[in-house]
């Protein structure tokens, strides 16, 4: 802004018109010499002035040095006093007195001084034996003192003048003024003839000039004409004469370059002074508007704009005359193309300029990267499916993908997160490349729709998609702590792929590239490929430690059932065959007695019998349900709710309309097994007062439905190794080629749902 400032301020007092600078030259030239003849005058009146004052000042006190001598002898101080008085009205007099030669003040302009001595510092400076003592000499006041002697010499005393000096340069401030006003009155008079004269003398080069201009605004058929003075006119032909041979080579020059299929250009302090319309087209502009586009600014990509500036600057100065070089470039609509500058430096208007051409080369760089990302892409999703086929588990898949998405993917930086819903942020587990402390740096990753979580990553853990930004730097949704320290580690677009289980997001993965505008729709196909991969071998991954666990659980409740078995046997069929044996022990004991009595003691064991068989066949139904090869689906379900409703006072409501009906034993029993394990969750977890199961056959299917009014719980967040009941059903439905669904909401209850093909449907025999 200095600089600014500096040069405004040269162009008024220094403008480049040849008329105002001599008219300024010849005007300057006469002031300093008029200032300088009055500063001379002004040193000589005052040096006048002081020598005048001194002198006068001088004799006065030596009229009264020698009036005072007789009146001190004889001692006559009223006489003595007189004197002094006399020359009260001394011209800018401030104060006289006669002084003794210890400094007693003898006689005093101001009478009330008399009698004193004087001490201060000035009038010790006052010397004997000295003719004139100057004592103060300034601007404002001239003070000295001269010895009074008698006829033999011997110093009486001393007289003191003091004489004010201010008049002196109140007269010089007077003949400063008029100084002054004569100064500009000369200089204006001087400026009006000056003017006048060059006036005169350069109106013939101004034609020159104004036909120069109208050249440069595009008038080549203009010529010099009408010059008046010898030198003029000949200038003027000599002009006409260029103008004529320029214009020739002008007309072929031009016709050559506007008919030319790559831009030409004219560059001149940093702007363009010619373009041709091949040139403008590959921006976008028309030639007019090209000519005031600025080209840092406006045509040139922000990231290439220096190493342009510098091959600008290099042949402008005369570093470099050629220079070959590709730079991005901005269309007016925005788009980024790419393009092969050259260029020479040459002579312009008498200034080095730079003249080349310009071609769009954005097919031919679109070709080559395409080529490449695609080698580098498809190299990095074939070692990447390779991985996950051999991966041992998934934190190995997180780990490695992020080393190939560096290594084969040529990415600068790459991350995966987990959800932490506890603290609503995506927590980094795994990354490589470029890092540089940049997750610390950016602070939490939001999985909430505020600024914080309003990135890429954030964006496609919200969607369940990806997304991504092409230009960091530029990105408004990008927070400023965010694109700082990505501008520090060079990364220039980024793009986030959520990992799903079930259709749920538990981790995102996030890739940085350092070229801003890298991700186009077949980079995001061949990402999303490994991405779903990624949640391909999670649910594997998953799948089989359900069945590990489910297969742990199975083992366990075999176990179970089989020491609840031995334990009823033991208990139940154990005690009631003992009581049988004892009875018929009895009865072979007794057997002459009374018959009553062996009657009572027989109903007992017939009893005993008759309870021993019901639990055999409630034992076995438990392990193997007969009944739903002797009764059907429904009588069996049938039996199973009134058990139930009598075991635990739970309303169950049962609608079916398969009665008479039923499945084959394999699908009959999964859904059997089915109700019974519901049965027994609602009992344990559901705190449920109302329980309604539907089983109907329609055309196309068999649907059975259980439904409770219970607590419900979140099935997002259902961890399988502590349900493996509801891991069970699954199982089971897709064993048979079912459609399974289960639904709960907290505080209103849960659904299970199955649907089977009515092929499956068989009658009761």
């Amino acid at each position: 802004m200095t600089n600014s400032i500096n040069s405004s301020f040269t162009k008024i007092l220094w403008p480049s018109q040849l008329k105002y600078r001599l008219i300024i030259a010849i005007g300057l030239v006469h002031l300093v010499v008029m200032v300088l003849f009055v500063s001379y005058l002004f040193l000589e009146q005052e040096q006048f002035l002081k020598t005048q004052s001194k002198a006068q000042a001088t004799d006065l006190a030596e009229t009264l040095s020698n009036n005072a001598n007789s009146y001190i002898i004889s001692s006559n101080w009223d006489a003595l006093q007189r004197l002094i008085q006399s020359h009260k009205d001394f011209s800018h007099l401030k104060y006289a007195m006669v002084l003794s030669e210890d400094f007693v003040v003898l006689a005093h302009s101001n009478p009330q001084f008399i009698g004193l001595k004087t001490v201060d510092a000035i009038s010790q400076k006052i010397q004997p034996n000295q003719p004139i003592n100057i004592l103060i000499e300034n601007a404002d006041l001239l003070d000295l003192a001269v010895p009074v002697y008698n006829l033999h010499n011997d110093q009486l005393g001393w007289v003191r003048i003091a004489v004010d000096q201010q008049y002196i340069y109140q007269n010089l401030f007077k003949l400063a003024r008029t100084a002054i006003l004569c100064i500009l009155i000369s200089f204006l008079l001087i400026a009006l003839v000056v003017i006048f004269l060059i006036t005169k003398l350069i109106n013939g080069l101004y034609n020159l000039l104004q036909i120069a201009d109208q050249i440069k605004e595009g008038n080549w058929d203009i010529r010099a004409s009408g010059l008046k003075s010898y030198e003029i006119s000949k200038l003027g032909v000599a002009f006409n004469e260029m103008l004529d041979a320029v214009s020739n080579k002008d007309l072929k020059f031009r016709s050559l370059v506007e008919k030319s299929h790559v831009g030409v250009y004219i560059i001149q302090h940093g702007r363009h002074q010619y373009v041709n319309d091949k040139l403008a087209a590959i921006f976008g502009y028309t030639a007019e508007e090209m000519l005031e586009t600025v080209i840092g600014k406006d045509i040139i990509f922000e990231e290439d704009w220096e190493k342009g500036k510098e091959m600008i600057e290099q042949r402008e100065n005369g570093l470099m005359e050629f220079a070959q070089y590709e730079f991005r470039g901005k269309r007016k609509d925005g788009q980024v193309i790419w393009i092969e500058a050259f260029g020479s430096a040459f002579h312009y208007n008498g200034e080095i300029a730079i003249i080349g051409n310009l071609i769009d080369i954005t097919s031919k760089k679109n070709a080559e990267e395409n080529i490449r990302k695609s080698k580098r892409m498809y190299e990095f999703i074939s070692v990447s499916n390779e991985m996950i086929l051999h991966a041992k588990s998934l934190d190995q898949i997180c780990s490695t993908i992020c080393d190939i998405a560096v290594e084969k993917g040529g990415f600068k930086f790459s991350w995966i997160g987990c959800i932490d819903e506890t603290n609503h942020c995506i927590k980094p587990i795994h990354w490589a490349g470029k890092e540089e402390g940049y997750l610390i740096m950016v602070g939490t990753i939001s999985i909430d729709d505020i600024p914080e979580g309003r990135g890429p990553t954030g964006k496609a853990y919200r969607d369940g998609n990806f997304h991504y930004c092409n230009d960091i730097a530029n990105d408004p949704d990008m927070l400023t702590l965010w694109k700082e320290n990505a501008r520090k580690r060079g990364y220039g677009s980024v793009i986030a792929f959520p990992i799903k289980l079930d259709n749920n997001v538990v981790y995102v993965f996030t890739l940085y590239s350092e070229k801003p505008l890298f991700f186009n729709e077949e980079e995001v196909q061949i990402l999303s490929r490994v991405t779903d991969n990624i949640s391909y071998a999670l649910k594997k991954f998953r799948i089989n430690e359900e069945l590990k666990d489910f297969s742990r659980h199975l083992q366990n409740l075999s176990e179970i059932e089989k020491k609840q078995i031995a334990r009823e046997i033991h208990d139940d069929l154990g005690q009631n065959l003992t009581s049988i044996k004892f009875g018929l022990a009895w009865m072979k004991r007794h057997i002459g007695d009374d018959i009553a009595s062996l009657e009572k003691t027989l109903d007992n064991v017939i009893e005993e019998t008759t309870h021993t068989m019901e639990s055999f066949r409630r034992i076995l139904s438990s392990i193997h349900p007969s009944m739903l090869e002797e009764l059907g689906l429904y009588e069996t379900i049938n039996w199973l709710i009134e058990t139930f409703k009598k075991n635990t006072k739970i309303s169950v409501q049962f609608q079916s309309n398969m009665q008479g009906q039923s499945l084959d034993f394999e699908r009959s029993l999964a859904l059997y097994r089915t109700v019974q394990e519901s049965l027994t969750n609602i009992m344990r977890y559901a705190k449920a007062s109302d329980v309604k199961i539907i089983l109907q056959k329609t055309e196309q299917d068999i649907y059975l439905s259980i439904e409770d009014n219970g607590c419900g719980f979140d099935t997002d967040k259902v961890d399988t190794k502590a349900h493996l009941g509801l891991l069970g059903m699954r199982e089971r439905a897709y064993a048979i080629n079912a459609k399974f669904k289960l639904d709960s909401i907290i505080g209103k209850g849960t659904h299970i749902e199955i649907k089977l093909e009515s092929d499956y449907l068989v009658a009761n025999a």
